[in-house]
């Protein structure tokens, strides 16, 4: 039977959150081993001029506050091992100082600890070591203090080299190798939302989400309707603490913050490390910016490793998020790696989402990483309110004329001769990425001219404008979606909705008096 993770860390509203990885943000320990079960033959080719190396590949450890590894090795003289631990910076701590003369007991099964309180090799001239591991039979300190990696990055390539003092003398074989390293890290500190046209957020306390379903739109205030669509490619599952039939709406999870309110809860069971449960976000316009907050991205050893993959979209294109870890979590990229546990009341497995670039779409996929066993067991995952920046867009306006009778001067300059017949043209042009609304342009007829009645047109360009728009301001034409009026020497067009890309134009003729 798989093992029932418990879901963890809902993070309240996103500015409650944002405040908690402020100033101060959160540190803690987290313990990760690294193993290297190779085994190796330890003889005449593997003298200490070109020892046996085995490595060990560690990503998400940060900055190293303590090492410990185990050696497990079969030979029949023990004195004639040497071991020496290599950082990923170079760094070398011989382990072990060889003691041929005096220590003559077969195996070596220790674990290299700073904290124990006998030297290696100092536990008996002809002892013999037990041949399985781990756990390591005996803990004792190194000959030299591991304590020199302290301090430096434990991401990249360790290397624990080994060889025979004396290697054409007595055999052995080198079993398995247990990295274990203890790092710090903080919770990271996320982005401020730049919204310059102020925010809207999608709060799942206000949604009616039925267990179990996977396609549901909302509206989103009056910009229109969000979508969600879920796939996953292993089994949804149904638990009552976290809102029934999965994907749920669901409050169990609180990040370490009162008042965390709703999240969408999603608990899976995925049949191996490449199932993924993606969720794609639709958006009803281009919005400038969002943020929000998911929630449990952590793991727990020999059973599953979350992983969180997130990108937006831009008419098709690819944008990417700024990701701020949690300290159960690490960030590559606009990638989540859970390395650590974190409870339902903590916010340890938060990771924050953060678009500073417009996007129409958001797709979240979860699942595990190479951490993970070849059978992830059970995990889950909750998204939480989403704040956006509401659309803006560009709107320019401009206004042209030109000569319909009468004369004009050299480069068609008109010189305003009596009887001339002019027509004017009032454009807006969008050229955001958003949809504008309640367009608004007016001109004022001066009185060196008389308004042609009824002359007023309207449509998308000024060569174009062949739409007859009435004199006054009255009627089902003046939101169709153009409207136009000439009221006290003024000419006032408007227009409901202008998309992107779109133009609306107005043309009206006057007489030169």
């Amino acid at each position: 039977m798989k093992w029932r993770k418990t879901l963890v860390s809902k993070a309240a509203a996103l500015f409650g959150l944002c405040a908690a990885l402020g100033a101060h943000p959160a540190m803690a320990q987290t313990s990760t081993t690294f193993s290297n079960t190779t085994v190796g033959n330890l003889n005449a080719t593997t003298p200490c001029a070109t020892p046996l190396v085995r490595t060990f590949s560690v990503s998400g450890v940060n900055t190293v506050s303590d090492v410990n590894i185990g050696v497990l090795a079969t030979h029949s003289w023990r004195g004639d091992l040497q071991f020496t631990l290599v950082s990923p910076l170079g760094t070398r701590v011989q382990l072990t100082i060889g003691d041929a003369t005096n220590i003559s007991g077969d195996n070596f099964n220790v674990l290299f600890d700073d904290a124990a309180t006998q030297v290696v090799n100092t536990d008996g001239a002809t002892r013999n070591h037990a041949t399985t591991a781990p756990p390591y039979q005996n803990t004792y300190r190194p000959r030299n203090a591991l304590s020199a990696f302290n301090g430096q990055n434990g991401n990249g390539t360790w290397r624990l080299e080994v060889c025979d003092l004396f290697p054409t003398e007595d055999d052995g074989s080198f079993r398995r190798a247990d990295l274990y390293l203890t790092s710090s890290r903080s919770a990271g500190i996320a982005p401020m939302l730049q919204c310059p046209n102020q925010s809207i957020l999608f709060d799942w306390d206000a949604i009616a989400w039925t267990s179990g379903s996977t396609v549901n739109s909302y509206p989103l205030g009056s910009l229109g309707n969000i979508g969600f669509n879920l796939t996953n490619n292993g089994a949804w599952l149904n638990n009552a603490t976290f809102g029934g039939q999965s994907p749920a709406r669901q409050n169990s999870f609180t990040g370490g913050i009162p008042n965390a309110g709703f999240s969408l809860g999603q608990v899976a069971d995925q049949p191996n490390q490449s199932g993924r449960a993606t969720t794609t976000i639709s958006l009803p316009q281009i919005m400038r910016g969002a943020q929000f907050a998911i929630f449990d991205v952590d793991s727990n050893p020999g059973q599953f490793a979350d992983l969180v993959v997130v990108e937006g979209r831009l008419r098709g294109a690819v944008v990417q998020p700024v990701l701020t870890n949690g300290i159960s979590n690490y960030v590559i990229g606009n990638a989540a790696y859970g390395d650590g546990a974190s409870d339902n009341d903590q916010a340890n497995g938060n990771v924050v989402v953060t678009f500073n670039q417009p996007i129409d779409t958001i797709v979240i996929a979860y699942g595990n990483h190479s951490a993970a066993p070849v059978d992830p067991g059970q995990q889950g995952i909750a998204i939480h309110d989403i704040t956006f920046c509401r659309p803006t867009t560009t709107v320019t306006i401009a206004k042209t004329s030109r000569l319909l009778n009468g004369q004009a001067g050299s480069f068609n300059v008109d010189f305003h001769i009596p009887g001339s017949r002019i027509e004017y043209c009032l454009r807006a042009n969008n050229t955001g990425d958003s949809s504008a609304s309640q367009i608004r342009m007016s001109d004022f007829v001066p009185s060196t001219v008389s308004y042609v009645p009824g002359s007023i047109r309207s449509g998308q360009t000024c060569t174009t404008a062949a739409t007859v728009e009435d004199d006054n301001g009255d009627g089902a034409d003046e939101t169709d979606p153009a409207g136009a009026q000439f009221l006290n020497g003024e000419i006032r067009a408007s227009q409901t909705t202008l998309n992107a890309g779109q133009s609306a134009a107005f043309t009206f003729q006057v007489i030169v008096k």
